[in-house]
């Protein structure tokens, strides 16, 4: 994870690629293709978090999605998103607790 110390106010105005690069996370395309799906973040034990995204989103749902699952990865208190966006937490791995094995 990086050492930068990112705000709530950076993760809105900064330009998507800097912040990608500034919070050193890595993003792919998820190859879930449920319409309900927008993406997710696995923060990866001694690894770069992975964003992954849900192929054929808009560019204004790209980037929205994208800003959140990194704030959210770096613990910033965000507000919850609006309807009909809904955020689960779960571990990747059934018996691995959510803060990652120890």
């Amino acid at each position: 994870m990086s050492s930068v110390s990112i705000t709530v106010n950076r993760l809105v105005h900064a330009p998507l690629a800097d912040l990608i690069a500034e919070a050193d996370v890595e993003t792919a395309e998820s190859s879930i293709t449920d319409e309900k799906f927008f993406g997710a973040f696995v923060a990866r034990k001694g690894e770069r978090t992975l964003v992954l995204m849900r192929a054929g989103l808009s560019d204004i749902e790209h980037d929205v999605i994208t800003r959140y699952l990194i704030g959210q990865s770096l613990g910033l208190d965000l507000t919850p998103l609006p309807e009909p966006f809904e955020v689960e937490f779960n571990p990747l791995l059934p018996g691995i607790p959510m803060g990652g094995a120890q």
